[in-house]
């Protein structure tokens, strides 16, 4: 029914994929009535494959398919749209793979459906994108997992088009990624001496109020260095998901995952400074208010998500 292996059909509603052949055979009713649409995930009109609906009865189909099987003419809405290039991003090499999603909304194309949508490669350990947005764009892959006795080869299945490279890919002409950038770590690094400066401005306070409105026990004495302590390990683990990713706007290949920048967990750490006061070190607190609207103005500054690539 279709030149293309692996096609999902949709046949009253029960999806059907095509052999090798890019062929499918049913047992019809000669009374039953029969739609048939592409099984691919979206709208009509709106699938990486798509077809306009045919309605028969079974004995129309049968009459039709007795001397060869039925054709349909399908549109491709989304295509490989140039050969491969390499990429260099923060110092690590990858490969790029384009596309042209030509209809104005994203195009899934299910891993599982592994002949439409499959990346070849020496350890059979790269993964395309399912989700392409529309227009175009290009996801990428680590050039290391096609690394192949001293060459590079692998190949990318899609939609019934394929893409093969046996050699180093060229470099991109553009020069690299230029929807990725290396998050500014100056950022973080601000937040990081924002929080030590208070931690250093309470212990300092706490030292001057010690013997005057604060009378320490001696389990006491260390109270505001240790939660100084402790809020900075925290904050350290915490930024240290950050360090190293990337600010993207491009579609990513499975090698990489999106990161939600937690800011909730920052202000968190940083209220557990103000909670928690013995009697007498309550000056501590005073400027709570103010702090918290001076962090929030770092926090801001920060982006909403990053991308780690692996």
């Amino acid at each position: 029914m279709t030149p293309i292996a692996g096609m999902p059909i949709d046949i009253n509603g029960a999806v059907n994929v095509t052999d090798n052949d890019g062929e499918l055979a049913i047992v019809l009713q000669e009374n039953g009535n029969y739609s048939i649409v592409s099984g691919m995930p979206g709208d009509t009109g709106n699938k990486a494959i798509d077809f306009g609906e045919i309605v028969e009865t079974g004995r129309n189909l049968a009459d039709r398919s007795v001397d060869a099987p039925i054709d349909i003419e399908m549109t491709r809405n989304i295509v490989i749209e140039r050969p491969v290039c390499r990429s260099t991003v923060s110092g690590v090499e990858f490969v790029q793979f384009f596309f042209n999603n030509r209809v104005s909304t994203p195009l899934q194309v299910p891993l599982s459906y592994n002949r439409l949508n499959q990346i070849l490669s020496p350890a059979g350990d790269q993964t395309p994108i399912e989700l392409f947005p529309s227009g175009s764009h290009f996801f990428y892959l680590p050039l290391s997992g096609f690394q192949s006795a001293g060459t590079y080869v692998g190949q990318w299945n899609f939609v019934g088009q394929s893409e093969y490279f046996n050699s180093l890919p060229p470099p991109c002409t553009d020069g690299g990624d230029p929807d990725c950038t290396p998050i500014n770590e100056q950022l973080l690094d601000n937040i990081w001496e924002f929080f030590n400066r208070e931690v250093k401005r309470q212990v300092s306070q706490a030292n001057s109020l010690a013997g005057k409105t604060w009378r320490p026990k001696p389990a006491e004495r260390l109270f505001v260095f240790n939660r100084g302590a402790r809020g900075l390990a925290s904050l350290r683990k915490e930024l240290g998901k950050y360090e190293g990713t990337l600010e993207c706007t491009e579609a990513t290949s499975a090698s990489c995952r999106t990161l939600k920048f937690d800011k909730a967990a920052i202000r968190t750490l940083f209220m557990k400074l103000f909670v928690g006061n013995p009697r007498g070190l309550e000056p501590l607190a005073a400027n709570q208010k103010a702090k918290q609207t001076a962090l929030e103005q770092l926090l801001k500054a920060l982006p909403k998500n990053v991308t780690k690539c692996e």
